[in-house]
């Protein structure tokens, strides 16, 4: 998907990912991004993005009729985690000059105050 237009960047502040990032990555346009903890990433919307994750299956899932039944006994301090909670937020383009962003929320305002 893409943003309808260019006067914001998007950022993502990766607050919990997974232990294994090897099943989640990110898209924009061309080229790969991996977020790290506590890290931002500032991209620009408007290009083609995607985001893919596929978590693991597990092995102690009884409502999987590929995966075997496996009992694992696993100690509670090496559980793995599959949770990724990123932040998202938006900030003006820095090309745009204050008059530009003035007249972008004049504009904003009148759109919503009209629903």
């Amino acid at each position: 998907h893409c943003g309808v237009s260019n006067v914001k960047l998007r950022g993502h502040l990766a607050l919990t990912l997974p232990d294994d990032m090897t099943t989640l990555g990110m898209r924009v346009g061309s080229q790969s991004l991996k977020w790290e903890l506590g890290q931002c990433l500032i991209f620009d919307d408007s290009f083609v993005h995607d985001v893919w994750y596929t978590p693991q299956p597990n092995v102690n899932d009884n409502c999987s009729k590929s995966a075997p039944q496996v009992d694992l006994e696993i100690d509670s301090q090496q559980k793995t985690s599959s949770d990724r909670i990123v932040l998202l937020f938006d900030i003006w383009h820095p090309d745009l000059t204050q008059t530009e962003i003035e007249a972008l929320k004049y504009v904003l305002q009148c759109d919503q105050s009209e629903d």
